[in-house]
């Protein structure tokens, strides 16, 4: 498995759930985020940090999270696994948040969801982090560097210290200690085994009211930095990252005349594959999002729109929402045997950190 920052689930299939007892909760959609307990707050030692003053919270990628102070405040001095977030379909105001170097009074309304309580010796244990975004070497330097910031507060102790994941996720006495309005547990439910049930009676509930997806937690298991088979992850549907390619031109339809002279979908293909790969198309769009400019005239531009409706924009037809090359997130149900999507949707701007 591949060494990463943070803990990752896989996909879920329900034949996995069938060993072992697990717990479940609802998939939030937020920015990943550790606490470091506050060892690095204030500090531009931080041996990964290139010189700048950490916050002691850091993203999914290593990368310094600049909330403020009196936020930070609220942070309990032990290490923290978990999601900032700021309710049901708040996505795009969490990332504008939280990823903005000054610190705003947007803040007031993040809260960070604690999934799990790692060990500084577990999330710094020897190995190299590679990917695209996030390249770190946890060794001896970095290893003395956080057992010399816990020493100097007195926390030698908690090199080691760990939680089992049990039966009500972070739902134990020790939580009354740090939980307040900032920062509090995410609630998990044990799962009855009944696979049916869950997707039938539970799920549904939970999707209708906005929710992305479910986080299955086999309990006992430990906090491991790796895409791990103790958790994973449920959507009724996939998402990946796509790379705009081109636009087709709206169309007339059955519906009436609204998307001619604007963007129909979007042509696209799949990040980091092959520029002759094949491309498919991406739907789900607002009117806004669809606007579509040029440099012609708005009488030439008409008039090419709508000849070519239903078919690839001219080179400079550009739509200003997703200009060509943007990366996006789509979300879809299958592949077809071209290894496209088949129906896919937008579903969001992609984090690039």
């Amino acid at each position: 498995m591949a060494s990463l920052f943070l803990m990752k689930p896989a996909n879920l299939t329900p034949e996995r759930l069938r060993i072992g007892k697990w717990a479940w909760s609802t998939k939030l959609d937020g920015m990943r985020a550790y606490w470091d307990g506050g060892i690095t707050t204030g500090r531009r030692d931080v041996p990964w940090a290139l010189g700048k003053i950490a916050t002691g919270l850091w993203s999914n990628n290593g990368n310094i999270i600049y909330a403020p102070s009196w936020w930070l405040s609220k942070l309990p001095s032990m290490p923290l696994d978990g999601e900032l977030w700021a309710g049901v379909n708040n996505f795009k105001y969490v990332i504008s948040t939280c990823k903005s170097h000054i610190p705003d009074a947007r803040w007031k309304k993040i809260i960070f969801r604690v999934f799990d309580m790692p060990s500084y010796e577990h999330v710094f244990s020897f190995r190299e982090v590679k990917s695209p975004t996030c390249r770190i070497t946890f060794g001896s330097e970095i290893r003395a560097y956080i057992k010399n910031r816990l020493h100097e507060k007195g926390l030698d102790r908690k090199w080691g210290e760990y939680y089992v994941f049990g039966s009500q996720g972070l739902s134990l006495p020790l939580v009354s200690q740090w939980a307040s309005k900032e920062v509090y547990p995410v609630v998990q439910e044990v799962y009855n085994g009944n696979w049916d049930h869950f997707c039938n009676e539970i799920a549904p509930k939970y999707l209708e009211e906005g929710h992305e997806g479910f986080v299955f937690r086999r309990l006992g298991t430990v906090w491991e930095p790796v895409r791990s088979n103790f958790i994973y992850k449920y959507k009724p549907w996939e998402d990946a990252e796509a790379v705009v390619v081109d636009y087709v031109l709206g169309e007339l339809t059955d519906k009436g005349s609204r998307l001619l002279g604007k963007m129909g979908s979007l042509l696209c293909r799949w990040q980091g594959s092959d520029p002759n790969s094949k491309v498919f198309g991406v739907s789900g769009f607002t009117d806004v999002e669809r606007t579509l400019v040029s440099g012609k005239s708005p009488e030439d531009f008409v008039a090419i729109a709508t000849k070519l409706a239903g078919k690839v924009a001219p080179s400079d037809f550009e739509c200003p929402a997703f200009p060509r090359g943007k990366v996006i997130t789509i979300k879809y149900m299958t592949l077809t045997e071209n290894k496209v999507p088949r129906e896919a949707r937008y579903y969001r701007n992609a984090v690039i950190e």
